[in-house]
């Protein structure tokens, strides 16, 4: 009686464990998305002059940006790599490897945002500057840690 029990019980969170590593890659791929969509995209037209300097559009950026990226580092729990990416990008296997370099470079990116949202706010020349300070930090992680799907 208590071993079909405990079956049932293993077997459940099994699928658990399972759905969760599922869930982390599938936020992790949206959250990154919308860093770039909805936040860092914005200001890149701005500092490109693709569009016309709007202090409430860098704001909202800014505020996207920091609200994504103290979500991320949960995101990358072990048993979490993608054999068969399904999305444009993808996690390389490294980061598992070099965590502790991951983790660091996410809060490098946290920290490029924070220090720069004040600098961006100033007006089109302070957005040029924190875009540059922003994307350098987004490509120091992705240089290393990021794949294109074949």
């Amino acid at each position: 009686m208590i071993r079909p029990f405990l079956a049932t019980v293993a077997l459940a969170l099994g699928a658990t464990a399972v759905l969760a590593q599922a869930d982390a890659i599938k936020e992790r791929n949206q959250l990154m998305s919308a860093l770039w969509r909805e936040g860092l995209r914005p200001v890149a037209q701005i500092a490109r002059g693709a569009e016309q300097y709007d202090r409430d559009v860098v704001a909202k950026s800014f505020d996207r940006m920091e609200q994504i990226a103290v979500r991320l580092p949960p995101l990358w729990p072990a048993g979490t790599i993608v054999e068969k990416p399904e999305t444009r990008f993808y996690s390389a296997p490294r980061i598992w490897q070099n965590k502790a370099d991951f983790d660091a470079k996410l809060a490098e990116m946290t920290a490029a945002i924070k220090a720069n949202r004040e600098r961006a706010l100033a007006g089109p020349e302070g957005v040029q500057a924190a875009y540059k300070a922003v994307d350098d930090s987004c490509n120091a992680c992705h240089e290393f840690y990021r794949l294109r799907a074949q």
